[in-house]
């Protein structure tokens, strides 16, 4: 009996047997080799392995490129920065050169208005002093030299500035309340009424922050010209 007569034969089946190349030992060879390399058709061989390798390497060029690309950008942007940070540090020295040759500029001006006054008026004014003069005369005489002081002084520009807005007349105001006058001699003086010199005294309290204080005008006046 034969030996599949003894294992019970060959087990019937109903599908078809696919069908097979027939392949010699030259064929089989020739794979074998392929697989040995690990090439195929003249490209790795692509097993599961190489191609997760090749995601990788194309995640970490892909990667590379981008810090590259970032690299380049910041390296421009330092190079600006670098451009503009020269150009404020000539802007602001040329600033500080400006702002110190108008320093210099006031303090000539001061200077020649100073000398000027002291040479030019001053003398003039105190000829005028020593001549045969009147009471109101001799007011206006000693007005004028004390505007001429002004002049010289911070009192007229610290009065006259944004801070305070003192009008021109209040400001004349102030400056013969500063000189001790009364509001009859200002009124006299600036050829207006009491009642007017009242209403300026009242708007240059306002103004200097004086108002429902008991500080004396005259003396809050005073301390503007040191």
């Amino acid at each position: 009996m034969s030996e599949l007569a003894i294992l019970g034969g060959p087990k019937t089946r109903t599908e078809p047997y696919p069908e097979w190349p027939v392949w010699d030992q030259r064929d089989i060879d020739a794979v074998t080799e392929v697989i040995k390399s690990g090439r195929w058709g003249g490209y790795p061989y692509p097993g599961p392995r190489t191609a997760e390798l090749a995601k990788i390497n194309m995640q970490l060029q892909q990667e590379v490129e981008e810090r590259k690309r970032v690299e380049k950008a910041l390296r421009k942007r330092e190079v600006e920065l670098k451009a503009q940070s020269h150009h404020l540090e000539e802007v602001n020295t040329a600033l500080k050169v400006l702002l110190k040759q108008r320093e210099e500029d006031k303090k000539e001006l001061g200077e020649n208005v100073l000398s000027n006054v002291k040479e030019l008026i001053s003398p003039y004014v105190e000829r005028l002093k020593k001549g045969r003069l009147n009471t109101t005369q001799q007011t206006l005489i000693d007005i004028i030299e004390s505007n001429l002081n002004s002049i010289t002084s911070p009192f007229i520009s610290k009065l006259s500035s944004k801070y305070f807005n003192l009008t021109s007349m209040e400001i004349k105001v102030a400056d013969l309340v500063k000189e001790g006058k009364t509001n009859k001699e200002i009124a006299e003086l600036l050829y207006l009424s009491k009642n007017t010199i009242l209403f300026h005294r009242h708007n240059i309290r306002g103004k200097l922050n004086l108002k429902n204080q008991k500080i004396n005008l005259r003396a809050h006046l005073l301390s503007y010209s040191h």
